[in-house]
């Protein structure tokens, strides 16, 4: 099979060192050589989220934590406030009622933001009744980066009532810094797939002590995520069931790397430049951004396909040149089209789609 060099959002590029590190020998899942791994790898993973909280590391997708989200910090009796501005936002409103949560939405047009203001607004009014709520940061269907610390510090003034919130930050972390301990985030969750530039089946998440205590006054939190089964065997550097060892190996040098080879604002700072790249290019050509102004995502751009081309003879071309982006998702298929500049993505290696891009179109 050969290999297109993607830039799409998830899964992302995974480099060759990435890929030596999967390949390492097998080790016993309960050995002192596997505590001795994840012992080394969770203390990197809160450094690149400025935290000391508890990180839970899962054999899952990202959706497996946004469940656990919602089986963890929901009370009986206790509503949760799902803000919903695109696919994946909407989604974690479906998993909350496929538990039996009481939802409250808050929904924008897809290519809005989540603004803290209509928070503020509902929690001002219903505080008493909400015990968790839910944000997306990076919503990868539009390419809206919704502003988590300024929500997040919203949220907080309700906390005498109860009001916690858990972050969906999948295509977010390891693009953009998540300051989890100075913004006070009780939970925030992301799969290696996107910005940590895995191969995708493990999830991270760090909790915080509050989100611990939250847990234990919550009955039939289920099984396999049950959150606080996850801190008990943090206590020992394991995991409640079988771990995905290989992937977590591969999280170990892809953390190590970004820390002592990158640096985290490095990291921040590169990330910013590909936007800003790609946002140029895209207003050079007479195309427009598709999300709200003031919320473009530093992971991706969404462009609005207005010059009317087709994405998916685009994509077929760029395939043969061994290239792919994505078009647009769901209900946005050819009216946008999203290219990724996260993670194992370098400017040169857009500096070379984009001039693939032009030469496809015929845009000089």
């Amino acid at each position: 099979m050969s290999h297109k060099k993607l830039f799409i959002p998830g899964p992302t590029e995974v480099l060759p060192d990435i890929l030596e590190a999967m390949a390492m020998p097998m080790i016993g899942h309960r050995s002192k050589d596997y505590s001795a791994l994840q012992g080394e790898t969770t203390p990197k993973v809160q450094q690149c989220l400025y935290t000391k909280n508890q990180i839970i590391v899962s054999t899952s997708s990202s959706t497996g934590l946004m469940e656990a989200a919602v089986l963890n910090f929901v009370r009986p009796g206790k509503k949760v406030l799902a803000c919903m501005c695109g696919a994946f936002s909407d989604r974690w409103s479906k998993i909350a009622k496929a538990n039996n949560k009481d939802v409250i939405e808050l929904k924008v047009d897809w290519g809005m933001g989540i603004h803290p203001e209509m928070i503020d607004d509902i929690l001002a009014k219903q505080a008493e009744e909400i015990d968790l709520v839910l944000l997306v940061m990076n919503e990868t269907s539009t390419g809206v980066l919704n502003p988590a610390k300024e929500i997040q510090a919203v949220v907080n003034k309700y906390r005498d009532a109860g009001v916690m919130m858990a972050i969906d930050a999948v295509s977010a972390m390891m693009v953009v810094p998540i300051k989890v301990d100075e913004w006070e985030v009780d939970f925030v969750l992301a799969g290696v797939q996107k910005a940590w530039s895995l191969p995708p089946g493990l999830a991270v998440a760090a909790m915080s002590e509050r989100a611990i205590e939250r847990a234990n006054e919550v009955p039939h939190r289920g099984y396999y995520f049950d959150l606080l089964e996850y801190v008990k065997s943090n206590a020992k550097d394991q995991t409640p069931s079988t771990p995905a060892i290989s992937q977590i190996n591969a999280l170990r040098v892809m953390a190590t790397r970004i820390l002592e080879q990158e640096g985290l604002e490095n990291r921040w700072a590169r990330h910013a430049r590909q936007a800003d790249m790609v946002r140029n290019w895209a207003t050079s050509r007479g195309f427009e951004i598709f999300p709200e102004k003031g919320f473009y995502s530093q992971a991706l751009t969404c462009v609005k396909n207005n010059l009317g081309i087709s994405v998916a003879d685009l994509n077929s071309a760029l395939g043969k040149r061994g290239k792919m982006i994505s078009n647009g998702y769901g209900k946005l298929k050819e009216e946008t089209f999203r290219i990724s500049h996260m993670g194992d993505i370098y400017e040169k290696d857009l500096e070379e789609l984009l001039a693939d891009i032009d030469d496809i179109l015929g845009f000089k």
